[in-house]
């Protein structure tokens, strides 16, 4: 080697907090514009009922706002990644983000942070949230924040996973045993099997075909998937009068309208089967992804053998308070 050969510079806490910093603002703005995206080409339509209060929100609105939000925030991290501040506001940020996750997964809920692209694992989404809020802290300690306000940004911290907890709750629709509660503790199903548009199919004759039940909303992608073939064999089945399954198909918002069972109260889609004038099978939500024809072909089987066993009939009535 050369006297006069190049030596690197010795790299030194300051330096290598800069680039942790520069390759965390990296990732973590590549998540916010992800999501961003997401929320702005597959926003969720449904409109958002603000809990105790009038405000409705319109959902593609507050999904693409919230995109925007999330698009600033990731030019801003990338932008000005070596100040100190900007990391405690990253802490603030995410910690916010973690509570409102946090309760949509404890709810039962998407967090929707991927809005109608895609559902992540419970908890998932709450667990990132977390570990942003951690390497932000961290990373304001190594940029030299003042350790003064090292404590008082955790106890921001909770506050702000608090207030997001608090928004969650606000724009999350109860829970589907809550709403059933207030309607004799029904659930959604079993209001609209005991009501009138569904008399001739309770109170037919023994020996009748039996009957699959959708109820449909249009907003929901799953829904959308398998509606084609529902629609189809229930034109087939209708034409050729089969003795052995007739199909008949409700829209979710029709349904609040003409019997006030409320949007929230179902899960989407909901499928179920009338034998005897009894429910005695239902599927909704995610057990309804991928509904193919020999999907289908099996439910018809099973109608055709005999039906269903007592045993898989759903509850009528939600668990009492």
């Amino acid at each position: 080697m050369t006297e006069n050969a190049p030596q690197r510079a010795p790299l030194t806490p300051a330096s290598a907090a800069r680039t942790a910093a520069l390759i965390a603002a990296i990732l973590i703005a590549g998540l916010l514009f992800f999501t961003a995206y997401a929320k702005a080409a597959y926003p969720n339509p449904k409109d958002i009922q603000v809990e105790h209060t009038s405000l409705t929100i319109a959902g593609t609105t507050f999904e693409r706002t919230v995109a925007v939000i999330e698009a600033t925030i990731a030019v801003v991290l990338i932008g000005l990644h070596r100040r100190w501040a900007v990391w405690i506001l990253s802490t603030l940020f995410f910690g916010a983000l973690a509570g409102y996750s946090f309760f949509k997964s404890w709810h039962g809920e998407s967090c929707g942070c991927f809005s109608k692209m895609f559902d992540p694992p419970p908890y998932s989404m709450f667990a990132v949230d977390a570990l942003i809020v951690a390497l932000s802290l961290g990373l304001a300690a190594a940029l030299r924040a003042p350790r003064m306000l090292l404590p008082v940004t955790m106890v921001g911290v909770l506050a702000a996973a608090g207030a997001g907890w608090v928004v969650s709750d606000a724009v999350t629709p109860p829970r589907k045993a809550e709403t059933a509660q207030k309607h004799g503790n029904k659930f959604a199903y079993t209001r609209l099997f005991e009501s009138e548009p569904l008399r001739d199919i309770r109170e037919q004759p023994e020996g009748g075909p039996a009957w699959l039940v959708c109820a449909f909303d249009p907003t929901c992608h799953i829904c959308e998937a398998m509606k084609p073939l529902i629609d189809f064999k229930r034109e087939e089945f209708a034409e050729s009068n089969d003795p052995i399954l007739q199909i008949r198909e409700f829209s979710i918002p029709e349904l609040e309208k003409s019997l006030g069972i409320e949007q929230i109260a179902w899960d989407t889609p909901t499928v179920f089967v009338i034998q005897d004038g009894k429910i005695t099978k239902l599927w909704s939500g995610k057990a309804l992804e991928d509904f193919t024809p020999e999907r289908f072909q099996e439910i018809y089987d099973t109608v055709s053998a005999g039906g269903y066993p007592p045993e898989d009939a759903p509850p009528m009535t939600a668990p009492a308070k």
